[in-house]
């Protein structure tokens, strides 16, 4: 998950599930991943569990993927 430059970004179907992207401005980087049950897992670039150290982004991403799984 090391950034490196590229000429634009991918689009929203570039993987399955679809990507969003984010400026990083506190110095984190990390993926979240939400099911549409609202189960949220945070996880740094070196797999490390960051779930419990961000509960307010976890609390949001799983509010978000429970509202985009309703129909």
């Amino acid at each position: 998950m090391l950034a490196r430059s590229v000429p634009r970004l991918p689009g929203p179907a570039a993987v399955p599930g679809g990507t969003v992207f984010e400026p990083k401005y506190d110095g984190f980087r990390l993926f979240v991943f939400a099911g549409a049950d609202g189960a949220v897992f945070l996880q740094s670039r070196n797999g490390r569990d960051l779930t419990a150290a961000f509960p307010e982004v976890a609390d949001a991403a799983g509010h978000s993927a429970r509202t985009l799984a309703t129909p």
